[in-house]
């Protein structure tokens, strides 16, 4: 295992999917829901891929 590689467990704040994808560093893609995952000062924030390509922040309701 290569010592210098960061291995982070990224858990969908969505669906709570673990089936994750790494796009490149700090950005990943859930397969379960569809979103894009940030990581931004520490948190995870995802993102909807809306029709046009474009992206929409998802806000999880309580």
């Amino acid at each position: 295992m290569n010592k210098n590689k960061k291995e982070t467990l990224i858990i969908c704040p969505i669906c709570q999917s673990r089936d994750i994808g790494i796009l490149r560093q700090n950005l990943w893609f859930c397969r379960a829901c569809f979103c894009e995952l940030v990581e931004k000062s520490g948190k995870i924030v995802a993102f909807g891929i809306e029709q046009d390509g474009s992206l929409k922040k998802i806000e999880k309701s309580a």
